[in-house]
């Protein structure tokens, strides 16, 4: 992996998690610099799914203790207080990480039981004074049913608001969240809103 800062390539050698499968080279997705210090956040793909990891610099710090197999990737990493946080689908859920344990899970139990093909995707994470957000987009990926996907916000855990389309794009700024999202019209053509 590398990072360019200003213009100017560096190669990172990141500390490989020891799990019981062979992993590739890291993919970061993520970066935030605190102080002096870089924190990355990103994956390391297997023959047998992913495994999510941060890093602080090129020492690892967290990383998932299972290997998932996951149409999604981890998303919403931010530092702070001094806490990485960071999210990561486990199953039809989003799972929150703060630091290596899982704090928080989000979704909606009652719609997954009712259909198994609803899940809960990451898109995002963000705080604004205290406050932590959450995006996320949820999905039904059973195909007899019209535009099914929702981006849905949280707020310090609780459901702030959910809109109907899938979103293309999330943006997290000063408390508010600005989105594009993709639905299908009365004649069944895609729209993008903002």
């Amino acid at each position: 992996a590398a990072v360019w800062i200003d213009g100017k390539m560096y190669d990172l050698n990141l500390e490989q998690p020891v799990v019981d499968v062979v992993v590739y080279y890291p993919v970061i997705l993520g970066i935030e610099k605190v102080g002096n210090d870089f924190y990355y956040m990103g994956f390391l793909p297997s023959a047998n799914g992913i495994v999510a990891a941060v890093w602080k610099n090129e020492s690892l710090l967290y990383y998932s203790k299972d290997i998932v197999k996951s149409h999604s990737l981890p998303a919403g990493f931010k530092v702070h207080n001094g806490d990485c946080y960071w999210l990561f689908q486990k199953g039809n859920y989003t799972a929150m990480y703060k630091n290596d344990e899982i704090v928080y899970c989000y979704g909606d139990s009652a719609l997954v039981e009712i259909n198994k093909s609803n899940s809960y995707v990451p898109l995002g994470l963000d705080f604004y004074n205290d406050d932590k957000y959450v995006m996320l987009k949820r999905h039904n990926s059973n195909n007899d049913l019209m535009s099914r996907d929702f981006l849905t916000v949280y707020k310090n855990n609780e459901k702030l608001f959910e809109i109907n389309g899938s979103p293309e794009a999330v943006c997290f700024k000063d408390g508010i969240v600005y989105s594009i999202l993709c639905f299908k019209n009365e004649s069944g053509q895609e729209v993008y809103s903002f």
